[in-house]
């Protein structure tokens, strides 16, 4: 890291690295150094590599965004073959069928991979959350 940094200001821009805010370490550093944006960018950006070469493990994690438009499909389609199943039970019983049809099956089946996958999802987001905060 540059031997330049104040060990409180070196301090602060690594905590701020480490939660992923990159864009407050470098106002911080411009801020309490005085130095143009392409060279506290710079500096900022070095003094990441070296952490993460160091100490990848102190790095937090977000949720990505897939995750949650995974999550939104899945609760989506498990949505929509509930609905089905609805329709397809009022037309099988409006067919004097005592036993659903293949198809209702098809759309259970359906439905219930999309709520566990979802929940997965759920399940990893909340994890992920629990260790950004800590």
């Amino acid at each position: 890291m540059d031997a330049a940094i104040p060990e409180d200001l070196l301090a602060r821009v690594s905590e701020a690295l480490y939660h992923g805010k990159k864009i407050e370490a470098i106002k911080w550093y411009r801020d309490l150094t005085g130095t143009g944006l392409a060279e506290a960018k710079r500096v900022v950006e070095q003094c990441e590599v070296e952490l993460r070469l160091k100490t990848p493990d102190k790095f937090v994690t977000r949720p990505r965004f897939n995750m949650l438009v995974q999550n939104l499909v899945c609760w989506s389609v498990a949505a929509t073959c509930y609905a089905f199943i609805c329709v397809r039970s009022a037309v099988d019983q409006f067919r004097g069928k005592e036993i659903a049809s293949f198809r209702t099956w098809i759309y259970w089946f359906i439905m219930v991979a999309a709520i566990l996958s979802a929940y997965g999802c759920l399940r990893e987001m909340r994890k992920l959350e629990s260790e950004r905060k800590r």
